[in-house]
């Protein structure tokens, strides 16, 4: 959904190979560079540990999807996972976590809560019904993350983890 925001007036065709060819590059330039945040994998550990399912939904490519379980070390935490490879459309559409809420059924909207980076996480988990915690690592402003829908703001995702029992991932 990047390409066609970036550039409206590009034909169909021209869109997916635009998208195909950024993610061509991504991957042979920059995937290997990625680094998981301080704190992801013991804040996944934590709600776990507290009984809570993970569900990794991503609108990544299920390639990438797979690289990133490895790279946090969270196969044996994630309960299930959706990338942009399960669905039509991706984030900001609400397809993935609408997706993700399927894999833990009977599970709803009102039990779930997505913690997400940009306000394409907040818009599309309100469209689903589902609260949004923002990390402000995707570099958006407060006011664009709580105009999206995000009910709570944290610097990173450490301090989402050292807030934990106060945070409303502990409800």
């Amino acid at each position: 959904m990047l390409v066609p925001a970036l550039i409206p007036d590009a034909s169909e065709a021209m869109q997916k190979d635009l998208g195909r060819a950024q993610g061509e590059i991504y991957k042979g330039k920059f995937l290997s560079l990625v680094m998981p945040f301080p704190g992801a994998r013991y804040l996944l550990k934590r709600a776990g540990d507290a009984g809570q399912k993970i569900v990794l939904a991503s609108s990544a490519s299920k390639a990438d999807l797979e690289h990133y379980l490895d790279l946090i070390n969270i196969r044996d935490i994630v309960s299930a996972s959706t990338s942009g490879d399960d669905v039509e459309h991706t984030k900001p559409a609400p397809d993935i976590f609408a997706a993700a809420l399927g894999k833990v059924a009977p599970l709803t909207a009102e039990q779930a809560m997505v913690v997400g980076d940009s306000s394409y996480d907040m818009l599309a988990a309100a469209k689903c019904g589902i609260a949004g915690i923002a990390v402000r690592s995707g570099k958006f402003s407060d006011a664009v993350l709580l105009d999206a829908g995000a009910v709570a703001l944290y610097d990173y995702v450490a301090a989402l983890l050292a807030d934990y029992g106060c945070s409303p991932l502990k409800r």
